[in-house]
């Protein structure tokens, strides 16, 4: 047998896992940009909202960012 062949399910397989990546990768595009929202951004992934932000992470993309002063005047206005 020949050592560079690649059977049809190896192919196929392969194939499944780039579609993934680059699904997830424009997801993630789409996400950090401001996009879409993180439900639609697990959406296009092909993932449920937990294994997106799973998925976020293991690429270190802040998901909950804080803005001080927003949460200053939220806190002192009860």
């Amino acid at each position: 047998m020949d050592s560079d062949y690649i059977s049809g399910e190896e192919l196929g397989n392969k194939l499944l896992q780039s579609v993934r990546e680059m699904k997830l990768g424009i997801a993630i595009r789409q996400y950090v940009s401001g996009a879409v929202s993180l439900e639609k951004s697990a959406v296009i992934a092909g993932l449920d909202r937990v294994d997106f932000l799973a998925a976020l992470a293991e690429e270190q993309v802040e998901v909950f960012t804080v803005d001080m002063d927003s949460l200053k005047r939220e806190l002192e206005h009860g």
